[in-house]
């Protein structure tokens, strides 16, 4: 949901998926409607969407594909090292 005047938004996540520990489970999300006009303007609602909100990679990956670079003779024949150590550190960043 989003302000149509100054855009703030709310976040209604798409499912549920728990426990941590054991086999996951998955639930459908609860309905999060933040009211008919904005509380921060008072402007009009809209719906917007759908977005991820979650993690974009696998934190633990990245760094072993960095690890990986560090050495040019871990891959011959791969010619952009510098490209994708760059590319690899940009993901890191986000």
């Amino acid at each position: 949901h989003q302000c149509v005047q100054c855009e703030t938004f709310v976040v209604q996540p798409l499912g549920e998926a728990g426990p941590e520990d054991g086999p996951p489970k998955f639930k459908p999300a609860r309905v999060v409607v933040p009211g008919e006009s904005c509380p921060e303007c008072g402007g009009r609602i809209r719906l917007a969407g759908p977005c991820y909100a979650g993690p974009l990679h696998d934190a633990a990956f990245v760094q072993r594909c960095l690890s990986a670079c560090e050495d040019e003779d871990n891959l011959p024949g791969v010619k952009s090292w510098r490209k994708i150590t760059g590319m690899l550190t940009a993901i890191s960043e986000e």
